[in-house]
């Protein structure tokens, strides 16, 4: 079995600093629920317009914490990107909300 680091041509424990920046990404959670579902007959053709109640939530954990001392500052780091699109991939709606406050009342 290959390891990280032989499967990315790094130098040995280069794995273990890979497995660590994964540990410090926030772990983001999505809940959605149906609230109305409505089947339309337009001249058009039928539609089905539906409501949904969308949750999201974020664990920091580890990527609140101090930087280690190697690791470059990266905007990434602080701010939520948030890309919204229909089945179609049409798009809806493209959002960038900080970490530290996105709804502006305080922490999440």
């Amino acid at each position: 079995m290959l390891t990280i680091e032989q499967l990315l041509n790094k130098k040995q424990a280069s794995g273990d600093k890979i497995l660590s920046a994964v540990r410090e990404l926030p772990q983001y959670f999505v809940t959605i629920h149906e609230l109305v579902v409505e089947h339309n007959t337009v001249a058009s053709g039928n539609t089905v317009d539906v409501e949904v109640d969308i949750h999201c939530s974020v664990s920091l954990g580890s990527a609140s914490s101090s930087k280690s001392k190697g690791q470059k500052s990266r905007h990434y780091h602080d701010m939520t990107y948030i890309l919204t699109v229909t089945s179609d991939l049409d798009f809806v709606d493209f959002r960038r909300i900080p970490l530290s406050d996105p709804l502006g009342d305080g922490p999440i």
